[in-house]
C-alpha cells in the first residue's frame, strides 16, 4: 500500500510524497538473506576512519 501528500514547496514546484506502508519490512527481509559474516565486514567497514581529504587552499 502507498500513501502520501501532495503538496507545494517554496518555490511552487508540485512534491508527491508517497511512502510505502511496508518498505521497513522488505527491507529488513533482505538483510536476513545476508550472512553473519558480512554483517561482521560491514560494521567493520563502519568503524574504520576514512583517510582526510586533501583540499585546495582557499
Amino acid at each position: 500500500m502507498v500513501s502520501g501528500e501532495t503538496f507545494r514547496n517554496a518555490d511552487s514546484d508540485l512534491v508527491l510524497d508517497s511512502v510505502s506502508a511496508d518498505r521497513g519490512t522488505a527491507f529488513v527481509n533482505a538483510l536476513k538473506d545476508f550472512g553473519d559474516e558480512f554483517v561482521a565486514l560491514l560494521e567493520a567497514g563502519q568503524r574504520e576512519q576514512l583517510p582526510m581529504q586533501d583540499r585546495e587552499s582557499l
